[in-house]
């Protein structure tokens, strides 16, 4: 019986053991940021949010081909977004789904902004490395 037991303890503990060591080293210390701006103009205004926490980042201006990281943390999962919003000079507002749906702790985001429109509506690319 005793063999038995063992055996049965074994991969609890080992699963046990797994859970703490995910929740000690991939705690959530926020998501880092980058938003690249590739275009040859500043561009100004941007907010970064999400639903589950109601901090905001606001980045006043990113220079011509310059980019700018930071960390922020995302919340939890389920019915969680991530936006990006522009407010134009002409004091227009426009919301970028950066990430739809959270499903799983993300390390980072890449935002890559290669074009402005003339109407002042980016184009962007987003990358969520896994």
């Amino acid at each position: 019986m005793t063999t038995k037991r063992t055996l049965l303890m074994l991969p609890l503990i080992a699963l046990g053991a797994i859970l703490v060591l995910r929740l000690v080293l991939f705690s959530d210390s926020g998501t880092t940021v980058t938003i690249r701006n590739n275009t040859n103009q500043a561009i100004e205004n941007l907010v970064l949010s999400s639903i589950d926490n109601k901090e905001k980042c606001s980045i006043a201006k990113i220079d011509p081909h310059a980019n700018i990281s930071f960390k922020y943390k995302i919340g939890g999962f389920n019915e969680n977004a991530v936006n990006l919003r522009h407010i134009s000079n002409s004091g227009n507002s426009k919301n970028y789904n950066i990430i739809g749906y959270v499903t799983w702790g993300y390390s980072h985001i890449d935002i890559d902004i290669n074009s402005v429109e003339k109407d002042g509506e980016l184009n962007i690319e987003v990358d969520v490395p896994r």
